[in-house]
C-alpha cells in the first residue's frame, strides 16, 4: 500500500482474499501491479497516511477522518461489527479525533490521538 503525493492517490498491490486491498471485492488481482483504490481517490480531502495489518488496512485524511477495510473477524476495523469490508469505511468513533497514527496487528488495531478523551465522551460517541 502506498500514497502517491503527486496525484494524491492511494495504490495497493498483493493478495486480496479478505478485501484488504480496498477495491470493493475479494477477487485476485495481477500480482505486483499497483492498482489505485477508487473510493479513496474520490474523497474531498487528501489521504495523508496509510497503515497495514495482516489482512486489513487504514487511511488517515487531512480532514481528521479514519477509513478502514479488509478482514474484520475480530472487530479489528473498529466499525462496531465483525463483517469483512472490501471497501474503505469511515471509522465513525475516530472522526474528528485528530488521530496521529494507527497500528494494525493480525486481529487488533490501535489508534493514537493527539488529545485526551474522557471515557464518558467515548461512550457518548459510541451511542451516536
Amino acid at each position: 500500500m502506498s500514497v502517491d503525493e503527486d496525484d494524491e492517490a492511494v495504490y495497493c498491490f498483493g493478495r486480496n482474499s479478505r478485501g484488504q486491498l480496498g477495491l470493493g471485492h475479494k477477487n485476485a488481482i495481477s500480482p505486483s501491479l499497483p492498482v489505485r483504490i477508487p473510493s479513496l481517490s474520490s474523497l474531498p480531502v487528501r489521504v495523508t497516511a496509510v497503515f497495514c495489518g495482516y489482512d486489513h488496512a487504514f487511511a488517515l485524511t487531512a480532514g481528521d477522518d479514519v477509513f478502514a477495510w479488509g478482514r474484520n473477524s475480530k472487530g479489528q476495523l473498529g466499525l462496531g461489527n465483525t463483517v469483512d469490508q472490501p471497501t474503505p469505511q469511515k471509522v465513525r468513533l475516530l472522526c474528528g479525533r485528530r488521530v496521529v497514527t494507527v497500528v494494525a496487528g493480525a486481529e487488533h488495531s490501535l489508534a493514537l490521538t493527539a488529545e485526551r478523551v474522557d471515557d464518558a465522551d467515548d461512550a457518548t460517541a459510541a451511542d451516536a
